[in-house]
């Protein structure tokens, strides 16, 4: 870890003082502003500081989660942690007095029980900024429609290319996506709503929807009926985007991270199977692409 890394900070790159949220957000560990950061893919000094600011935080918290349970080293590359090593752990964290979105966001980080080591969690990393810079240009809008996962993860990229509505089930979600679009100087409409409601105006239709890991929290006999939900939000030529963990034709087993997943969380699907699911609900122009060994970007047409 960096000596002195604190929350506040001045920007290596371009001097601007910044406040990070916490000292572990990854602003903290690069020591850059979030414009710097988010340029990183233009410019080598930003690179390398994303690069090492990413194999450090991953090394601290595969530390942290083998300091603080005792977990055993595996044979594998990286030395990440066995496939369920922790899974209780996390679990727990869904119990009465937990967050289950505060599980998801260690998911996405790959924090904790999730950490599956330096070189694994940096590939991991690789393919979410993939998968932002592949939503990022699909030019979504004028009006997005989201399906909230529980931690805004996604939120802030939304709301700066289109007017976003957000939906979630649970109110503390969408107050963890408030402070995401706060923290960016970003708006969105933030509505409590049961995911399979039936569309309404004044979101509906929508130009584009969007959801993360929404099929693979569903069993596949699912599949079909919430995809026919997603058709009846768009407009005509509207567009569906989803971000989800699995491979493009046939089964798929889950990466260090995924096998610890508790429940609530993504499991790898098969796209073959999602494509039809899509393809029953009339969707045309269904696209399902895989920027590395977990994720898969899906676009289609309504």
């Amino acid at each position: 870890m960096e000596a002195g890394r604190t929350a506040a900070f001045d920007c290596l790159w371009c001097g601007r003082s910044w406040q990070a949220r916490s000292a572990g957000d990854l602003e903290a560990w690069a020591r850059l502003c979030p414009d710097c950061l988010g340029r990183a893919g233009e410019n080598a000094f930003l690179r390398f500081r994303l690069k090492r600011a990413l194999v450090e935080r991953a090394a601290a918290a595969g530390t942290e989660a083998r300091e603080g349970a005792g977990a055993a080293l595996s044979p594998h590359e990286g030395g990440g942690q066995e496939p369920g090593a922790h899974a209780d752990e996390a679990a727990a964290r869904t119990g009465a007095d937990g967050d289950p979105s505060a599980v998801l966001e260690d998911w996405y980080l790959r924090r904790g029980p999730f950490a599956g080591g330096p070189l694994q969690d940096v590939a991991w990393q690789a393919e979410l900024d993939a998968a932002g810079r592949w939503l990022e240009g699909l030019a979504l809008g004028p009006r997005i429609v989201e399906f909230a996962d529980g931690t805004g993860w996604w939120s802030p990229l939304l709301s700066s290319v289109a007017e976003l509505w957000t939906f979630a089930g649970r109110p503390a979600d969408l107050e963890r996506t408030r402070e995401r679009l706060l923290a960016h100087g970003l708006r969105a409409h933030l509505h409590v709503r049961d995911a399979w409601a039936e569309p309404a105006p004044p979101a509906a239709p929508a130009d584009a929807l969007f959801a993360a890991f929404a099929f693979g929290r569903l069993p596949a006999d699912r599949w079909p009926a919430f995809a026919a939900l997603a058709r009846r939000w768009l407009r005509a030529d509207g567009t569906l985007a989803l971000v989800e963990v699995g491979s493009i034709a046939g089964p798929v087993a889950p990466d260090a991270g995924a096998a610890r997943a508790p429940a609530g969380l993504p499991t790898p699907l098969d796209g073959a199977a999602l494509r039809e699911a899509l393809a029953q609900a009339a969707f045309r122009a269904v696209d399902i692409t895989a920027p590395g060994r977990s994720l898969l970007l899906v676009r289609a047409t309504a």
